[in-house]
């Protein structure tokens, strides 16, 4: 088995995969297949005796974490799949919900994601009577974001404010602190949260974290040059016992800083662990050598970077231009041209090329100056599934259906479809729910005493009739059936049916 696991393996690899006991960090760049020497070292694990469950591997993306998954059953059939990977965020919600009760946490505790965050926060400005324009939402959001990233909690922020004489930082610690309780009320984390109470659980609850490192004797960490210091502390935390820590990543590809990577963390490691053995892997078997050779022009002046150089043995083919431009515009028109000479010169497809760009905002200004040229173009993933109206509208359903502290996913909801619930009357509602410390879901049934009209009082209780009904099916049918139930009888397709547009019959 040893010999079927490493055959196709170059010697850094294969040393890698072999180097089983202690620490390890694995210098993996860009196309050394690196994923190919973490499932082998999971393989060649399972193959020597390791129990499946004693592995737990994490990693940033589902994607990443469903391919290293599979090429895990694939080269080990009959244990692989009992191997945990996954990304941070899904193995801390799975351990927060196992260990809920033993937390004081809700175990159907509700996950926000930004929008939900955003509802939030612009609630709390409200309520705290802060302008929106001197404290932009989305900041406030990354911010915090940011705070849980470090561990760090309202008044941890506060304290800063305070050493610093920072006001602005003293009311987003403020601010901080409404919205956390608003979480709490609601019995919602959100994605910092997952992370950052799972740090706090394991600090602060030595059997529970005693339970863990004994059931995860190989713990093994994709991209580490991303984590952040929650992720780092839970990293360290976990593996301390037995510190069979295995840690891949490339110094030279951290470019997450601004959403709370610390590329001390990789370049760091041998200092937290003195006895670690590291493993380059510089062979690249993705690129040409020009390629190469125009990214090592880049990286080569890094500051703080481990020495290390790509090399590869394929062919030397292609080449690598660059441009400089006075702006968007002048660049997407000469990216055009280039194109377009291409297609002419070379008899290409326009399928045979492919513009990439850094968010979804510029392709607009490429957008355009195809249309100008007559260029026949697609766009991909500007709107991600799970972020279209229609789809988070029913998801906002499912959440309130399965836990109606949630008063985020309830205002969404509430009037969707239309259901002569006003704005004005949701305020009043809300204030009174505010006042009364209840949610909003309790306070509808209290709808007379709020002082609304007749007609809002009968949508708000026909609302509250709809959501009790969907609520008493849970346990009796699946979750895929209660959201064509949804569909249906809250007369959200219908609505659409009803406007008849193009947009509307790609939302049903």
């Amino acid at each position: 088995m040893k010999e079927l696991l490493t055959k196709n393996l170059n010697h850094a690899q294969k040393e890698a995969v072999l180097c089983t006991q202690g620490p390890l960090i694995i210098f993996a760049g860009a196309g050394t297949g690196k994923t190919r020497v973490i499932t082998h070292r999971i393989a060649y694990l399972l193959s020597i005796g390791v129990n499946p469950w004693s592995i737990l591997a994490v990693t940033f993306t589902n994607k990443a974490a469903l391919e290293m998954k599979q090429r895990i059953v694939d080269l080990m059939p009959e244990t692989g799949h009992n191997v945990w990977v996954s990304t941070f965020h899904a193995f801390c919600a799975y351990f927060l919900k196992i260990e809920a009760k033993n937390i004081a946490l809700a175990p159907d505790f509700l996950i926000y994601d930004f929008a939900d965050q955003k509802n939030v926060i612009k609630d709390c400005l409200k309520e705290l009577n802060i302008d929106e324009k001197k404290f932009k939402i989305s900041s406030i959001v990354d911010k915090i974001s940011r705070a849980k990233d470090d561990l760090k909690s309202p008044s941890d922020m506060a304290y800063e404010a305070e050493q610093n004489n920072d006001l602005n930082k003293a009311i987003t610690a403020k601010i901080y602190q409404l919205y956390q309780k608003k979480l709490d009320m609601a019995q919602a984390l959100d994605f910092g949260d997952l992370i950052m109470r799972t740090v706090l659980t394991l600090q602060h609850y030595p059997e529970i974290l005693e339970k863990y490192q004994l059931k995860y004797m190989y713990v093994l960490v994709d991209e580490y040059q991303d984590t952040n210091h929650a992720q780092y502390v839970f990293v360290k935390l976990l593996s301390q016992k037995h510190e069979n820590l295995c840690v891949c990543g490339d110094d030279d590809q951290s470019v997450y800083s601004w959403r709370g990577a610390d590329i001390k963390n990789i370049l760091d490691f041998k200092k937290d662990y003195p006895k670690a053995k590291a493993v380059k892997l510089e062979q690249n078997y993705r690129s040409t050598p020009k390629i190469l050779a125009a990214a090592w022009q880049v990286v080569k002046n890094n500051n703080n970077r481990v020495p290390k150089q790509l090399w590869t043995q394929n062919p030397n083919e292609g080449c690598v231009s660059t441009i400089r431009s006075l702006n968007e515009n002048d660049e997407a028109e000469r990216v055009t041209s280039l194109i377009a000479t291409k297609i002419r010169q070379y008899q290409y497809n326009f399928s045979d090329f492919a513009v990439f760009y850094r968010t979804n905002a510029q392709s607009r200004t490429f957008e355009d100056a195809f249309r100008r040229n007559g260029m026949p173009y697609m766009v991909i993933g500007t709107l991600r599934f799970y972020d279209r109206a229609e789809i988070k509208d029913i998801m906002a359903y499912l959440k309130l259906i399965h836990n109606t502290n949630d008063n985020i996913s309830l205002k969404r909801i509430i009037n969707v479809p239309r259901r002569a619930i006003g704005k004005t009357s949701l305020e009043a509602l809300e204030k009174f729910a505010l006042l009364k410390g209840i949610s909003i879901w309790d306070a509808i049934v209290l709808a007379k005493d709020v002082g609304l009209g007749k007609n809002a009082v009968n949508a708000l209780n026909s609302f509250h009739q709809l959501i009790t009904a969907f609520i008493n099916l849970k346990g009796k049918i699946s979750v895929k059936e209660i959201a064509q139930k949804i569909v249906v009888h809250s007369g959200y397709i219908k609505e659409l049916e009803g406007e008849n547009t193009q947009e509307s019959k790609t939302k049903i």
